[in-house]
């Protein structure tokens, strides 16, 4: 009876170590192909995307005759959004590698400060952006409803504006929907990036803080971890899509772009078709 006890007790210690075993080699195999191959294809769809899409975007501002505000703004995000696209085929490379690095210490150095950068420009530009709407806000704001102290002289600027309101709508030359619609779409594009940028970066640093609280990661963390990464290297292509999704005036100056090039092409085709003509 007690060696039956003893035998069966050893068969179930025997059992709970190969299932433990058996459990940690299948995490380990998962996270592993996570490490190695999915997270790398993500980043580099992201990678891919980011690139094109950034390099669209200030193609499209520079060629702009007429730059406003928003495009200042614009093209420094896409400029950061762009460095920040740049390094990921390195850590594309080390992730696929099984976090090997083979390019060096400089190297290393150069793309982990750019990635820092990265983030502490795109919170500076996002805030410039969100204090750029609050001021324009407040300013709306402070003209129709000014302060006591500083009421005869808003009374004396809205009688002259006034004036120059009738005589300009007299001559039609006045739409009274453009400057209200022009700021609530500007406003809608600003809270909306800086809504994806949260998005994107909040998971990342809140996973960072609870890595700290724990000694053992499980799978169910590991998986969390990888895709906050991806989140975070995904506003870098998404923003694009996003200017062109929430602001007229960018479809406005893509599409021109887009006809110019293909009259370009157009009469590329039409010089190739007279010269062979010519030649027989």
């Amino acid at each position: 009876m007690i060696m039956s006890e003893i035998q069966l007790s050893c068969w179930n210690s025997t059992y709970d170590l190969l299932n433990t075993s058996w459990t940690a080699g299948y995490h380990y195999q998962v996270s592993n192909a996570a490490e190695t191959i999915i997270l790398p294809s993500f980043i580099g769809i992201i990678c891919a995307t980011g690139l094109v899409g950034n390099i669209l975007v200030l193609v499209i501002i520079i060629r702009s005759r007429r730059k406003t505000i928003p495009d200042i703004y614009i093209c420094n995000l896409a400029v950061a959004d762009l460095v920040h696209v740049v390094g990921m085929p390195f850590l594309i490379h080390q992730w696929a590698r099984s976090g090997e690095w083979v390019f060096g210490s400089p190297l290393c150095t150069i793309i982990t400060s750019l990635d820092t950068c990265n983030q502490f420009a795109c919170s500076a530009i996002m805030t410039a952006m969100s204090l750029d709407r609050y001021t324009l806000y407040l300013t709306i704001t402070t003209f129709f409803f000014p302060l006591p102290l500083i009421l005869t002289c808003y009374i004396l600027i809205l009688c002259y504006t006034w004036e120059m309101y009738q005589q300009n709508k007299k001559a039609g030359r006045y739409n009274t929907s453009i400057p209200r619609e022009r700021i609530l779409r500007l406003t809608r594009m600003v809270l909306v990036l800086v809504g994806v940028f949260i998005v994107s970066s909040a998971p990342y640093h809140v996973i960072q803080l609870v890595n700290l609280q724990i000694s053992q990661p499980t799978l169910t963390f590991y998986v969390c971890y990888y895709c906050s990464i991806c989140l975070s290297y995904a506003s870098s292509s998404v923003n694009p899509f996003l200017y062109v999704l929430l602001s007229g005036n960018f479809r406005k100056r893509l599409s021109a772009c887009t006809k110019v090039k293909m009259k370009t092409t157009e009469r590329e085709i039409n010089n190739i078709e007279n010269t062979l003509k010519s030649s027989f």
